[in-house]
């Protein structure tokens, strides 16, 4: 069974990441630079990837759902930010309407409706420090970068307090290990307009859903 699930979440991840993954982060960025097959093999890997990771973290349970939702909005929203070193407004607001319907038919199913509380809490709680961040550290933080992190606390806080430290966590170490790195390379005096943390949240998510 479990390995019926993980391939499931692999092949999942695969063709969601060939097609809606790519075609959306296509029309975000009017295709340009994604729309190329090295970048769509690469968002099809990682969400291939992504899928499996989540699937071996959550198991078979309603939990798996908005996990899964969030790795096809939140996957096709850093593919954006790479691409553009943007995200756009109306795609995040979409996506949070996707997983925010997909964490209530998980909460209904498992009659674990105090999940949506912490939720809610996990989404404020790190657009919030993720707003810290892009007023104190701007060369670090763009203000685009709110809505990536603000679903990933939906999802991460639906799952739990680990989850979410840990996403945090893994947020704060991979974005600014990234960061370095671009600044080391010369890619840009002013950081939020050269480095897409968008790959960085989502690889800490699901690292964080792997490891909790």
């Amino acid at each position: 069974m479990t390995a019926i699930l993980l391939g499931g979440g692999a092949v999942f991840g695969a063709v969601a990441g060939w097609w809606p993954i790519a075609g959306s982060a296509r029309s975000a960025t009017h295709g340009t630079r994604l729309w190329t097959r090295r970048a769509r093999i690469t968002v099809t890997v990682a969400a291939a990837l992504g899928g499996l990771a989540i699937c071996w973290g959550i198991g078979l349970s309603p939990a798996l759902l908005p996990a899964l939702v969030f790795l096809i909005t939140g996957t096709a929203l850093a593919a954006t930010d790479a691409a553009e070193r943007r995200v756009p407004a109306g795609t995040v607001f979409s996506a949070s309407v996707l997983i925010a319907g997909s964490l209530v038919i998980a909460a209904a199913i498992d009659g674990t409706w105090w999940t949506l509380l912490w939720a809610g809490l996990g989404a404020l709680g790190m657009g919030a420090i993720a707003a810290a961040g892009a007023h104190w550290l701007p060369r670090i933080v763009a203000w685009r970068d709110l809505g990536l992190p603000m679903l990933a606390g939906l999802v991460l806080g639906a799952l739990g307090w680990q989850a979410w430290v840990a996403g945090l966590a893994g947020m704060l170490v991979i974005g600014f290990l990234v960061a370095s790195v671009a600044r080391l390379r010369g890619d840009s005096t002013t950081l939020a307009g050269a480095v897409p943390l968008g790959p960085s949240i989502m690889a800490a998510s699901v690292l964080a859903i792997v490891l909790v």
